[in-house]
């Protein structure tokens, strides 16, 4: 009987996440991002951003300068290949900075800017840690201490915080608060969140919102990213 067979470093492009962007008439094979931060679904692995910013023409010369130490995520070097790259991330290359987003088709999209040391990230989990500390877990993967502000920091607000894992502002999950919308038929869209309807064990919370242009709709809360 044959062994199993571990993961995959490529997958095929016709199986990729919409986010990914790919066109399989154009690759056969991408890049599988290691596992740890971020979901699946919503990263790629560091070589595939500097393909589609036109920063290298393959996939071999974005290896070549990733393990050269010339790129950033939230201000640390990577030399990881298959680091995985998600929302809200910063890439800083060539002293330009690309903030990590998604456009209106759900795929993954670049937006240039100046602000390079901070990183704003929904709170998906809160817990206890040893010796009384209280840690809250982002929406990049990562957890970190909030024990000085853990009272105001609930599961759906969104955190500003450095590259130092400080931790800034708090944008709070309630009604009234802007929001930017991440999955859905309403991706990309920003909007006002105008009422919030509970859930229970099995309906998911959902959420009001109304556009910049003045149309409502609804959402689920996981679709969502408090933004201010």
């Amino acid at each position: 009987m044959m062994a199993k067979k571990g993961g995959t470093r490529h997958i095929k492009s016709l199986a990729a996440p919409r986010f990914f962007n790919i066109h399989s008439k154009e690759e056969m094979y991408i890049s599988r991002p290691n596992p740890g931060r971020h979901n699946y679904d919503d990263s790629v692995s560091l070589v595939v951003p500097l393909k589609q910013l036109n920063i290298v023409e393959n996939y071999a010369d974005a290896g070549k300068i990733i393990k050269e130490g010339k790129i950033k995520i939230n201000g640390k070097v990577i030399k990881e290949k298959k680091y995985p790259v998600g929302l809200n991330d910063i890439i800083t290359v060539n002293n330009k900075h690309y903030k990590v987003g998604v456009d209106q088709f759900n795929h993954i999209s670049y937006n240039e800017t100046n602000d390079n040391d901070s990183f704003i990230y929904k709170v998906v989990g809160k817990y206890k840690a040893p010796k009384g500390k209280i840690f809250i877990r982002l929406s990049d993967g990562e957890s970190i201490d909030a024990t000085d502000k853990a009272k105001d920091i609930y599961v759906g607000d969104s955190v500003k915080i450095n590259s130092k894992k400080e931790i800034g502002e708090i944008f709070k999950f309630k009604e009234g608060s802007k929001c930017i919308i991440v999955h859905g038929v309403h991706a990309a869209s920003t909007g006002k969140i105008t009422e919030i309807k509970p859930g229970n064990m099995h309906i998911e919370k959902v959420v009001l919102i109304e556009d910049d242009k003045g149309n409502k709709f609804e959402t689920k809360e996981k679709n969502i990213i408090v933004m201010s």
